[in-house]
């Protein structure tokens, strides 16, 4: 099965799941859902205590490579871009929403800049030349990947601890795995479309594939805080 009828499954999934999505779109009963857990806990002290988290070792040693990785200045441009993003969040009428969907961004992004860096030397040197808005070089794009991790890392941090916005197999995992299938054919769509390879059926799937994609993000966006998606668990290994 290819990344279109996965993702499209996923899609199904979600929206067969039970979590009355008709009663979710109702404002009023929505915000009693988003704020239900909300602590007035500000994102520079989530900063501030991420690199002590009360986890496992093992957190705690992943977190500090994570930390390691992006260099001073960019840590604090990243903390920076944090904490203006926190000031506009705050200030709409349903702060996590925005929340969710900068994360969604920031795993696209990943998806996106990885897939291009994996690309053909050739490949990325003429979309590179090619495009203003493609980062100019393997060194610049993997420090905006690692950046780019970390900003992802704080932000469901906050939204975890201030809104209860985390659990397993929760909104966030199911649209990374949607974004893993996407993977699997954007390598392929860029080489195409620098080849000059591409046609009306490419496009028409890449049309159907950024639809699903849509409709994916509109119905996690609307999921109470908690929501627990047990049927995408992975399979357990057998013995």
């Amino acid at each position: 099965m290819d990344a279109f009828f996965l993702a499209a499954s996923i899609l199904l999934l979600v929206a067969t799941a039970g979590l009355g999505w008709a009663i979710l779109r109702r404002n009023r009963q929505r915000r009693s859902i988003f704020s239900r857990h909300e602590k007035p806990l500000p994102l520079a002290r989530v900063w501030d205590e991420w690199l002590s988290p009360d986890a496992s070792d093992n957190e705690r040693v992943r977190r500090e490579a994570l930390f390691t990785l992006v260099e001073p200045a960019h840590r604090e441009a990243v903390r920076e871009d944090l904490l203006r993003f926190e000031e506009r969040a705050l200030a709409e009428p349903e702060p996590l929403l925005a929340i969710r969907r900068e994360l969604m961004d920031s795993i696209d992004r990943r998806m996106l800049n990885r897939e291009i860096l994996a690309l053909p030397e050739n490949l990325k040197r003429g979309l590179r030349a090619q495009s203003g808005d493609v980062i100019a070089n393997d060194a610049e794009a993997e420090a905006y990947l690692a950046a780019n991790e970390l900003r992802l890392e704080m932000l469901r941090e906050y939204a975890g601890r201030r809104y209860g916005d985390r659990a397993p197999q929760d909104w966030f995992e199911v649209y990374e795995r949607a974004a893993r299938l996407k993977q699997r054919t954007a390598r392929n769509y860029i080489a195409r479309s620098m080849s000059g390879e591409l046609n009306e059926e490419h496009d028409a799937r890449q049309q159907a594939i950024s639809l699903v994609d849509s409709q994916l993000r509109a119905h996690l966006l609307n999921v109470a805080p908690g929501t627990r998606f047990e049927q995408l668990a992975e399979p357990a290994s057998p013995e």
